[in-house]
């Protein structure tokens, strides 16, 4: 699931950046006016937004790796949209770039088969409990009870961030727990009232506050050119085209993301 995810994320980034950087070129280099520019440069927020719910915690890695997909994309894009034909060196680099991408975000950590000989104590004694591997859906309960202690004011917003790179980081069991050791359960009271109220669009998370953000930019965007196409058309002896529909790939993108759940209160989901 990770493996998918990972993916899938990666794809969405890749449309967001290129395509924000393709409506640029276009309200640039053919004279297609703001609203083009307008409506990449918000996709090209959303790009930067994807890359954060990437489950590595790593930055470098990430996005050393999204520049694989990005090469790929690119030479897909201008064949799609501009009829660009690529030859076999095209092929091949975006191959070995693809590669690149799987070898970075899924090649094995920590020198398998190259690390040191096992030894047979390592086989024959008995393994600790806080010594036990940990999987994604622990790190998710974690980070998801870390969640619950920012919204009831347990730690603060920027605390929150650094121990769930913690969580994300963690190998063990024992490591796991050190990242809550010294937070209390909080009372049910408590737990019920950080729960969204009723008819909350966005959850408090960082995600949620990103979607907001972004979807104010767009419903400002939507919303000015609205208005002068209406001024423009009114006033018009002709009928005006509605370049307004062209910010509607970015509207669709965020729209994808909340129905995925991203921003969304974890009650809605």
């Amino acid at each position: 699931m990770t493996v998918v995810r990972s993916l899938l994320l990666f794809l969405l980034a890749a449309v967001a950046e290129i395509g924000g950087a393709w409506l640029v070129w276009q309200g640039i280099r053919e004279h297609r006016g703001l609203v083009w520019i307008g409506g990449g440069i918000v996709a090209l927020g959303l790009y930067g937004f994807v890359a954060t719910l990437q489950p590595d915690p790593h930055f470098g890695r990430i996005l050393a790796a999204y520049g694989g997909v990005f090469v790929a994309g690119s030479l897909v894009w201008g064949m799609v949209i501009d009829g660009f034909r690529p030859d076999r060196f095209d092929y091949f680099g975006a191959a070995l770039c693809l590669v690149g991408v799987l070898v970075i975000m899924f090649g094995p950590r920590g020198g398998v088969g190259l690390s040191k000989p096992c030894h047979h104590r390592d086989v024959t004694e008995p393994v600790r409990p806080e010594d036990l591997r940990v999987s994604d859906p622990e790190r998710e309960a974690v980070q998801d009870r870390l969640r619950l202690a920012q919204s009831v004011g347990q730690i603060d917003i920027h605390e929150f961030d650094e121990r769930v790179q913690s969580v994300w980081a963690s190998r063990t069991r024992g490591e796991l727990e050190r990242v809550v050791a010294d937070l209390p359960v909080p009372p049910p009271a408590a737990a019920q009232a950080a729960r969204r109220p009723a008819g909350q669009v966005f959850s408090d998370s960082g995600g949620g506050t990103a979607m907001r953000i972004l979807t104010i930019v767009w419903l400002a965007l939507v919303t000015v050119n609205l208005i002068v196409w209406g001024l423009v058309s009114i006033t018009a002896a002709e009928e005006i085209y509605p370049w307004w529909i062209w910010l509607a790939p970015s509207g669709a993108a965020l729209a994808v993301l909340y129905t995925a759940g991203v921003g969304r209160p974890r009650r809605d989901r």
